[in-house]
């Protein structure tokens, strides 16, 4: 496997420098890395602190309670108009998010909801996975909250991803493998599996068009796959574990990669082997109280915006955005047309 400084060509997708918000985060498990998450504009993301969810607009730079869990969240999710939080002793809470109303409050089970996911289903219905440490995936309906399935795994689930044309599903955990499912008449149902990694997967996503899907483990690897093919098209080590992925919308073509402490990758998916690491540590330590003392800057998630041209990073003691250079993104220069 290539070193990190062997796999990528140093490239920029970014524009001007990283704007720092004092919205502070909470992680509430080490490895558990998925706070943070786009609404459906532009300006605003959802982040977890302490017990609590809050909506924040990066334009106003306020914050707004979406709920008070009682209890800390390492899990959290939003898509199509539901926000939806897990606990370390299977606590569940989803929201609508247009009245604000819970259309669940309660418990799943005993053990950690490690992920939480929210897709369509081909058949047009809203799903929520809730990844699960006793090795299973359990599927409901929203907003009924109606059981679907149950995806009995090989092991505890960090995280599950739905294909965009609700067909397929690809999840990773605390085994090596990547494992793959496909929809049924019934539920889900093993397909195949890829091992790239030698350490526990802890994150996955499809590309927007469904083509590609993306895993990324806690030994830094981070790898990529045709769909159609089943080839793996791209794979890469980063110098520390890697945590959450997650794709732009197109047509920007970048994949970006939260590395457990201070650092995000954006890899080019145009030209595997192309990327750019974003690093953290000055932009925040110049820009938050007591920011000099930091000894470490560990991150709670990552979110691109809906159209791909912002992306969202938390923090522990604040909140970083990026602009993606989208001009650039949508144009080719003479090189890249040789």
């Amino acid at each position: 496997m290539s070193a990190y400084t062997d796999c990528l060509e140093e490239a920029t997708f970014d524009q001007g420098d990283p704007v720092v918000y004092q919205r502070p985060t909470s992680i509430h498990h080490w490895q558990l890395r998925d706070l943070i998450s786009a609404a459906d504009n532009e300006q605003e993301f959802y982040c977890v602190h302490d017990t609590c969810v809050y909506s924040f607009n990066t334009d106003t730079k306020q914050s707004k309670l979406v709920t008070n869990l009682g209890w800390s969240a390492n899990s959290m999710t939003s898509r199509a108009g539901f926000l939806a939080a897990g606990g370390l002793h299977g606590e569940l809470e989803v929201r609508q998010l247009s009245t604000g109303e819970a259309c669940f409050k309660g418990s799943v089970g005993s053990t950690v909801n490690n992920a939480l996911h929210i897709a369509q289903h081909s058949s047009g219905e809203v799903r929520l996975f809730v990844c699960c440490n006793d090795n299973s995936i359990k599927v409901y309906a929203l907003p009924s909250m109606d059981a679907v399935t149950v995806i009995r795994c090989p092991c505890p689930i960090n995280y599950a991803a739905l294909s965009p044309d609700g067909q397929h599903l690809v999840a990773v955990g605390d085994c090596n493998p990547t494992l793959l499912y496909h929809a049924t008449p019934t539920g889900y149902a093993s397909s195949t599996s890829f091992t790239e990694a030698s350490d526990v997967g802890m994150c996955c996503a499809w590309s927007h068009h469904g083509t590609s899907f993306a895993a990324c483990a806690q030994d830094g690897t981070v790898a990529v796959w045709d769909a159609r093919s089943g080839a793996c098209a791209s794979r890469c080590l980063l110098p520390s574990a890697a945590r959450c992925v997650k794709w732009a919308a197109p047509p920007l073509d970048l994949l970006a990669v939260a590395e457990h402490e201070a650092r995000i990758s954006l890899l080019d998916a145009r030209r595997w082997g192309s990327g750019q690491a974003l690093a953290l540590g000055g932009a925040v330590r110049g820009a938050v109280r007591g920011g000099a003392g930091l000894r470490s800057l560990d991150v709670s998630g990552i979110a691109f915006s809906p159209s791909g041209r912002r992306l969202w990073v938390g923090l522990e003691p604040c909140c970083v955005g990026f602009s993606i250079d989208s001009l650039k993104r949508r144009t080719f220069g003479v090189a890249d047309m040789l």
